[in-house]
């Protein structure tokens, strides 16, 4: 029933209409993912109306990382992000050399 809801919108004229929970509620839909996909210059809307929830269940998706880095800048833990933890913790400690030294805070 939703994906003949979703065939018959015209979603050029209706995304700017979504709300972020619509948006997250659809997100996974086929006809929105094509959507999106065929539509780059909705990257930066789709990720206004993201959660991080959602862009953390789908990190590989081509989110609009600047916008993503204003979104959360004021809950960023500067202090953890040279934590070889917290890196291992989100996922990333593969990045990061075997001889790694966090930063510490403040740089003098």
């Amino acid at each position: 029933m939703l994906r003949d809801i979703l065939k018959k919108l015209d979603l050029r004229r209706s995304f700017d209409l979504f709300s972020s929970d619509t948006f997250c509620a659809l997100f996974d839909n086929e006809d929105i993912q094509n959507f999106l996909l065929s539509h780059p210059e909705t990257k930066a809307r789709a990720t206004e109306l993201a959660t991080i929830q959602l862009v953390r269940e789908n990190f590989s998706f081509d989110w609009d990382w600047n916008l993503l880095t204003s979104k959360t800048v004021d809950s960023l833990k500067i202090d953890k992000l040279g934590d070889t933890r917290w890196a291992e913790k989100n996922g990333i400690g593969k990045y990061y050399p075997q001889n790694f030294q966090p930063i510490k805070y403040p740089i003098t």
